[in-house]
């Protein structure tokens, strides 16, 4: 989790400048969160998967504070 970003796991690879729109599901929130990005990097391989890297392009400050939270939730 970044301010301006985020990263993931992936067992494909995602190419850069991708644009992705997700939704995340944390375990005591009601509604999902929904954001865009577009993918700044991709690391890894197919034997061990991918490292990506992913800048917000679309998040609501509200969403972005939501992440947070479960990130930290979860440290």
């Amino acid at each position: 989790m970044r301010e301006g970003g985020i990263e993931f796991h992936s067992e494909k690879e995602v190419g850069l400048y991708t644009e992705m729109h997700l939704q995340v599901l944390g375990s005591e929130a009601s509604e999902p969160i929904r954001f865009n990005g577009v993918v700044v990097g991709c690391t890894g391989n197919k034997h061990q998967g991918y490292q990506v890297s992913l800048a917000y392009t679309n998040i609501t400050k509200e969403a972005q504070l939501s992440l947070f939270e479960m990130y930290w939730a979860h440290m």
